[in-house]
């Protein structure tokens, strides 16, 4: 076996043990969030774009083909991300904004 094959090897299962971690930690905040019915919702939705990207991304790719693993794995690599970043950012979002839901409504006096 050569060793650029065994490298390529080594890179591909390492980048999907970073992904299933990252995975992992987002499915944990997310159950850990409480909001099932919100979060189906959210799921869908952000399955929609998912198709576009993967063709753009493989006609962008026919020149120079990468083994099909790798692109998977970048997928999924920025699922991850992009989960951990919105829910980070909304997080930081509620403390700098908070909910108006908490505050009295407003009682107009003449």
């Amino acid at each position: 076996m050569p060793a650029r094959h065994r490298d390529n090897i080594a890179f591909t299962v390492v980048v999907w043990v970073l992904v299933a971690l990252g995975a992992a930690a987002v499915l944990l905040v997310l159950a850990l969030s409480g909001a099932a019915g919100t979060l189906v919702v959210a799921a869908g939705l952000a399955a929609l774009p998912v198709g576009p990207v993967v063709a753009t991304y493989l006609w962008l790719d026919r020149y120079e083909p990468e083994p099909r693993g790798l692109l998977a794995a970048g997928l999924l690599w920025g699922a991850c991300v992009a989960t951990s970043a919105a829910v980070v950012l909304g997080g930081v979002g509620g403390l700098v904004a908070p909910s108006t839901a908490r505050r009295p409504p407003c009682s107009s006096r003449r």
